[in-house]
């Protein structure tokens, strides 16, 4: 197969020399051919290749840092549930996006929701914000404040606020789920996939739900 490659480089290369080809002389002059091909082609790709790695993304997009998976509290009257978020960068559409999913106490799924759209902290405020359409026909605004941001580790509050003719507001804490923080806390590792969180929210649950109700003290009521 070689043989047959090489064959028939010596003989495109000597009609364009009208001579025959010296050494690696064809394929230097193939290579020089292609290579403005190539060139146009890592233009054209090179920010899609980039952004496969997470950590070229944080090189190259500002807000990638707040990319990652996040628990939040959510107080409804004397209530708490809870809700994780997945915040990432969707290759294909070049944006970020959110996804979400929200559990009772017990690690019962109530419901999921996704972003339509979101901003992220700016030099006019500290806010991540999204507008967010569920599975069960409910669609509201949740914007978290970010209180405390130490490298990868984040945290802070905000609210959720279900639209509809009288739209609900309910007050939040959330927490960067970093692998070592958590597993200090809670001695298991964050979770990665939906089939892990039911059983991160009980054990969650079981072992600093009291502190998150203490929290809640102060915070305005749901209107």
């Amino acid at each position: 197969m070689y043989d047959v490659v090489r064959e028939a480089l010596i003989w495109i290369m000597s009609g364009v020399l009208d001579r025959e080809p010296q050494g690696g002389e064809a394929l230097r002059m193939l290579l020089l051919a292609a290579f403005p091909g190539i060139a146009t082609w890592a233009g054209v790709f090179w920010r899609d290749l980039a952004f496969r790695s997470t950590g070229i993304r944080r090189r190259l997009l500002r807000d990638e840092r707040y990319a990652g998976r996040y628990l939040q509290a959510v107080r409804r009257g004397d209530e708490v549930r809870y809700a994780i978020v997945h915040i990432y960068y969707n290759r294909r559409k070049r944006r970020f996006e959110a996804l979400g999913r929200s559990y009772n106490s017990s690690g019962e799924e109530i419901s999921s929701f996704k972003s339509n759209y979101m901003i992220f902290p700016s030099d006019k405020d500290d806010n991540i914000e999204f507008i967010w359409q569920g599975s069960r026909a409910a669609s509201g605004y949740t914007r978290m404040t970010v209180e405390n941001s130490d490298q990868d580790y984040i945290e802070g509050d905000g609210h959720v606020m279900v639209f509809g003719a009288k739209p609900k507001v309910f007050p939040i804490l959330f927490k960067h789920l970093h692998g070592r923080h958590v597993r200090d806390a809670l001695g298991i590792a964050p979770p990665t996939q939906a089939g892990e969180e039911a059983r991160f929210i009980r054990k969650f649950h079981a072992k600093l739900g009291r502190a998150v109700k203490e929290a809640f003290e102060g915070t305005a009521e749901e209107v």
